[in-house]
């Protein structure tokens, strides 16, 4: 064997020197001072005007992050309700704190939207919505032909003083922008209100507020009628979307 092959055989390289993993006894040690990590960012965010209710909690699927073992239809329906149904009714929806086996009555479903995420949670009750206008009942059923087929949703063509609920007694009652109840009198239709709901059970009366100077008018007038129909009266109001609830309670 050469010497060249010897030499490069027992030659090893030098070994880099390692810093120490505690400081020595010679070197002072300076502790500096501990700095809070900035917030993660989340991938969904939630702007509310007030504490969520128990249904907005539950809603955080759609609002505020993902269920556990959310598939790929959620999503797609998630994002689907969030581009198609409102803030306003999503803010009003959320007000009525849903139960899942609640009987829900809405007045004037129109487009359905209000129609549609109702029964998206209320999934063990049912659902009765009702409008005086064809195109108004079409669309509803349109848009909820899932909730129709299924059973959970009923859509009619009638008036709330001709109104037969299929089911005993209703849990609560939903209407946006139902002129009914502020522009003319109402007593024979809020009787009909106060005896189809269940002692504990609400009417939840929204209306759009993007003209002030109405607001006062209708809040007196809906609050008047729902209170000489024997409904214990609170309001609720929104600045954006601009949005008053009139809720009155029934009582035992």
């Amino acid at each position: 064997m050469s010497s060249a092959a010897s030499t490069a055989r027992q030659t090893s390289l030098p070994t880099l020197p390692r810093a120490p993993s505690t400081p020595t006894s010679s070197t002072p040690s300076t502790v500096l001072p501990s700095v809070p990590a900035p917030p993660c960012p989340r991938p969904w965010s939630v702007t509310v005007t007030q504490p969520p209710t128990r249904a907005a909690r539950h809603a955080g699927s759609v609002q505020g992050g993902p269920p556990r073992h959310a598939s790929g239809s959620f999503w797609q329906a998630a994002a689907m309700a969030l581009q198609t149904i409102p803030a306003r009714i999503r803010w009003a929806v959320d007000i009525m704190d849903l139960q899942p086996n609640d009987h829900v009555l809405e007045i004037g479903c129109g487009p359905g939207a209000g129609a549609e995420l109702i029964c998206s949670r209320v999934s063990a009750g049912k659902v009765f919505a009702i409008d005086r206008s064809e195109s108004g009942v079409d669309r509803t059923k349109r848009r909820c032909a899932q909730y129709v087929e299924a059973g959970r949703l009923t859509v009619r063509q009638i008036d709330l003083a001709t109104l037969r609920v299929p089911v005993k007694r209703l849990t609560k009652v939903y209407a946006f922008n139902v002129n009914l109840f502020w522009v003319r009198d109402c007593a024979d239709e809020i009787a009909l209100l106060h005896e189809r709901v269940l002692p504990g059970g609400a009417v939840y009366l929204f209306f759009e507020a993007t003209r002030p100077e109405q607001v006062p008018m209708i809040v007196e007038k809906a609050s008047g009628a729902l209170a000489q129909g024997g409904f214990r009266v609170s309001v609720v109001q929104r600045k954006a979307p601009a949005v008053v609830g009139i809720i009155g309670k029934r009582l035992g």
